[in-house]
């Protein structure tokens, strides 16, 4: 499919995503013409209109909403976060270190989320931006970091750590 303008490309990839398609991208012109002015301006209600319209997933606990009952993790909050190109809805969890390395085996386990590594001054997931590790099946993602500095760098000690946090996203929009 070609189209001419600059606000028309994220408005298409946009809908493709919502109708299911996975592989969707876009290639821009190297180059700007005075209509594309007069294109994005013709185009800018649409975009408006459908950027609008998605439909804002309700900010819960997620884990609970996927049947996962964990033993030591505990509902924080959610949050939405809201960014020019992005929408995300954020569940918010802490484990006590005493049971982090059985809730860390279990999403390995589960996603396949690597497990975490001593960096500096804390444990976190390496490689992995904070939009963590896909939950097969699920809108969800999973991201776990220690929850504060420590100079802890032995697993078997991870119970002298207080706590470990745990994010599940939903990126619920996203034009990137």
């Amino acid at each position: 499919m070609s189209f001419r303008s600059f606000i028309t490309f994220p408005v298409a990839r946009w809908r493709f995503r919502k109708e299911g398609f996975v592989n969707v991208g876009a290639a821009y012109p190297h180059y700007f013409e005075w209509r594309d002015v007069y294109a994005s301006l013709r185009e800018l209600p649409a975009w408006v209109s459908y950027w609008l319209s998605e439909s804002v997933p309700e900010c819960k606990d997620f884990l609970k909403e996927m049947g996962w009952k964990i033993d030591g993790v505990e509902y924080q909050s959610c949050d939405a976060e809201i960014a020019l190109q992005s929408r995300t809805m954020v569940a918010k969890y802490h484990v006590a270190g005493k049971y982090a390395a059985a809730v860390e085996q279990l999403f390995h386990d589960r996603t396949g989320m690597p497990m975490m590594k001593f960096a500096c001054c804390g444990w976190e997931v390496s490689g992995q931006l904070y939009l963590g590790v896909p939950i097969p099946d699920t809108p969800y993602a999973v991201y776990m970091v220690s929850g504060e500095e420590t100079g802890i760098d032995d697993r078997a000690h991870w119970d002298q750590i207080s706590h470990f946090k745990i994010y599940i996203r939903h990126l619920y929009w996203s034009d990137v």
